[in-house]
């Protein structure tokens, strides 16, 4: 309702009282039929039939008058005078004064926000005569400032996800606006802050691209972006932003500050910190890795050259030793055998030491040849099947004398089964002979010597060389494959002959054929060395 109501309501109020007494009570209905009678429903409703909801009701809450667009409204819920209008009846006959009330009228797409003015009107008497009202439509401001808390909370939105805190100056550099989220730094209100300059909070940084620029970004008048910028913070830390700032001008281009945006980058720059330290760490260790890799590529060529030298030495004087050694065998045999003639017996014991001497001197060289061949990856093997039962039938013959002459038992060496295997035989039959011959010459007189014959896997086929003898000290176990490397500590101790080349040898050979050589026991009463040869798909026998 208009002021003009107020004007024609206030008609009824004596002209020298100009204000009602508080004791007044409410006037008889007669001041408002007098009212109506002075204007008219007529009058009324030319004034404000054509503006927002507009009522005038009695002190018993009955209408005395209401425009169209009020009884619009009320019509809508089928009553002359909405529930909540005659709540605010009764408190402006209680409390004799005008109020204000914001709320919705109106039902589902047609609703509309009104601001209303409940006011008593008084009689000549000084006492309430009727209530009335009007309404403002706040509809359209009500959907704005709506609409600038929507805008408001999604800038604010955008700037926490995009930035830390926001910041302006004045024309002088001094705070004139920090967001909140500052207080997360440096634990004081922002309210604090403002009127003090920048410099005041932090210190900016300077740039590795432009030194000197950072401390005078503000002077500059220049937008400017992710410039460092450190806090201490209340911990007494110090924490690092980015600030991004620009420049601010009203339309007449007169300057009025800066403003901006301050991004965290604490972590950030901690993380790149021991990114780079790591970084140093990684290349000092590459530089060391680096120099070792020369020293090794110097050590390799120098092994490989003593390789080299070392191969082609024992190729040379295979042929110088082996060809002499081979005519001292060969004229030891023919004087054995008296091809030329009977000899002496005296000289029939030398022969026959000449001869021994001379095989075994042979077999050494061979045995040293094969582990150079082995290790110059010059050793040539040739798979074929090969049935157990012959190998271990030829190593025994070989072996017989020698055990005989020592008194020892091999009545157990022998395998009669069916078992096949895939093995080069010249090399196979030697591992064989080689265990043979370690355990008589390590066996005390009147010992035994046996082998047992298994499978593993359905893939190999095991050949265990066993012995009664004295057995392997637990610390001597791994050594023994090493070449040059037998029992006894020194040579003035060994009372056997040899120069620990054969289970190295033997080993290696069983690996080249695709299977291994293993000590499987030593406990003091002999040893049990096992050999694996791969087992042939289809037996040849």
């Amino acid at each position: 309702m208009s002021e003009g109501m107020d004007t024609i309501m206030a008609s009824l109020r004596p002209a020298n009282d100009a204000a009602p007494s508080p004791e007044a009570g409410a006037g008889t209905p007669g001041n408002v039929a007098e009212l109506m009678s002075l204007v008219g429903a007529t009058l009324l409703d030319a004034m404000f039939g054509n503006l927002a909801p507009s009522y005038l009701a009695g002190i018993s809450g009955e209408v005395l008058y209401a425009n169209a667009a009020y009884q619009r409204l009320a019509a809508e819920s089928g009553q002359t005078l909405l529930p909540s209008h005659r709540r605010a009846v009764q408190r402006a006959l209680d409390r004799r004064e005008p109020f204000m009330l914001h709320e919705t009228l109106g039902r589902d797409d047609k609703a509309r926000i009104y601001t209303s003015r409940h006011f008593p009107i008084f009689g000549p008497d000084g006492r309430v005569a009727a209530v009335g009202a009007s309404f403002n439509d706040a509809t359209g401001e009500s959907e704005a400032r709506a609409s600038a808390r929507l805008e408001r909370q999604r800038l604010n939105d955008v700037i926490r996800s995009t930035s830390d805190w926001v910041w302006e100056t004045d024309d002088r550099g001094r705070i004139a606006f920090v967001s909140e989220r500052i207080t997360e730094a440096l634990g004081i209100p922002p309210q604090l802050l403002h009127g003090r300059f920048l410099a005041d909070v932090g210190q900016f940084l300077p740039t590795g691209a432009r030194p000197g620029t950072s401390a005078n970004v503000l002077q500059l008048f220049r937008p400017f972006r992710d410039v460092p910028f450190e806090i201490e913070d209340r911990r007494g830390g110090s924490r690092r932003f980015h600030l991004s700032g620009v420049p601010v001008y009203d339309d007449a281009g007169r300057y009025f500050g800066f403003r901006g945006t301050a991004t965290d980058v604490t972590e950030r720059h901690a993380a790149e910190d021991r990114a780079r330290q790591s970084r140093r760490e990684l290349e000092g260790v590459l530089e060391e890795l680096t120099a070792k890799n020369l020293q090794l590529d110097v050590a390799l060529r120098r092994a490989t050259a003593a390789t080299n030298a070392k191969r082609e030495f024992l190729a040379t004087m295979s042929h110088e030793l082996r060809t002499p050694l081979n005519a001292i065998i060969g004229f030891s045999e023919m004087m054995q055998l008296g091809t030329l003639g009977p000899l002496p017996r005296p000289y029939q014991g030398y022969v026959n030491d000449m001869l021994t001497a001379g095989r075994h001197l042979l077999a050494l060289i061979n045995d040293i040849l094969d582990v150079a061949r082995i290790e110059g990856e010059a050793m040539r093997i040739e798979i074929e099947s090969v049935p157990l039962s012959q190998l271990i039938a030829d190593a025994r013959a070989i072996m017989e004398t020698r055990a005989a002459d020592k008194h020892i038992d091999i009545a157990a060496v022998g395998y009669d089964g069916d078992l096949v295997i895939d093995a080069d035989k010249t090399r196979a039959l030697q591992v064989i002979i080689n265990l043979l011959g370690n355990a008589v010459k390590f066996t005390q007189s009147g010992g035994r010597v046996g082998i047992d014959v298994g499978s593993r896997d359905a893939r190999f086929a095991t050949v265990t060389v066993w012995d009664n003898g004295p057995g392997i000290p637990p610390d001597k176990r791994e050594v023994i494959f090493e070449k040059f490397q037998q029992v006894h500590e020194t040579i003035l101790s060994r009372r056997e002959a040899g120069i620990g080349l054969g289970l190295t040898l033997s080993r290696q050979l069983a690996r080249l054929m695709g299977g291994d050589l293993t000590l499987d026991h030593s406990d003091g009463q002999g040893s049990r060395f096992t050999a694996t040869f791969p087992l042939a798909l289809q037996p040849k026998l």
